[in-house]
């Protein structure tokens, strides 16, 4: 029997199967076909959107970091709450980003796997978490001052790798912890 194939799909549409496959298969073990087959279409229709599967890969990052922006780092600027009703509103965000159909990070998986292959990637992924820092620093800044950054880029390290930690136990308690850490930072 011959496969059903979809005559179209949207970029965004490749680019939500690319972020499936990366996470569950990661970035080298997921082909342009495997994606081409997720989506129903034929393969060469997957270029009508990227020229290469590193040009997918790119594209993938761009929306994973614009959707972290969107859903979870813009809560720290809303200037109409309290940096800890901020805090508390990112942190339930957070917890929903990472847990919401996968179970880790595909940026972190990403800087394990890949990261020192491709400058345009590595810049990408520097730029997420020079974002997530800026945003907990933006919270921090009032209570501790000049170590803000410090106590920022120290709750993301802990937020990390507590992810690793959560997916390779399949618990996710660990991570739960981690964020109430950074709560717990905010009087």
């Amino acid at each position: 029997m011959e496969a059903m194939y979809q005559e179209k799909v949207s970029k965004k549409q490749l680019i939500n199967a690319a972020i499936r496959l990366f996470l569950s298969r990661g970035y080298r073990k997921t082909s342009m076909s495997d994606i081409a087959e997720a989506c129903s279409i034929k393969k060469p229709s997957v270029y009508h959107h990227v020229d290469s599967r590193s040009d997918l890969l790119l594209a993938v990052v761009e929306e994973v970091i614009q959707r972290f922006s969107d859903d979870v780092l813009a809560l720290a600027y809303k200037d109409t709450v309290s940096p800890r009703d901020s805090m508390q509103a990112m942190t339930v965000a957070t917890a929903d980003f990472f847990t919401d159909g996968a179970d880790d990070c595909l940026i972190a998986q990403l800087v394990y796997e890949i990261s020192d292959t491709s400058d345009d990637l590595a810049k990408l992924l520097q730029l997420f978490f020079e974002k997530w820092t800026q945003a907990l620093s933006h919270l921090f800044a009032a209570q501790y001052g000049d170590a803000a950054r410090s106590h920022a880029e120290d709750c993301i390290a802990q937020v990390e790798g507590a992810l690793l930690i959560s997916s390779v136990t399949s618990d996710q308690a660990v991570f739960k912890r981690s964020l109430d850490r950074m709560l717990d930072l905010i009087s």
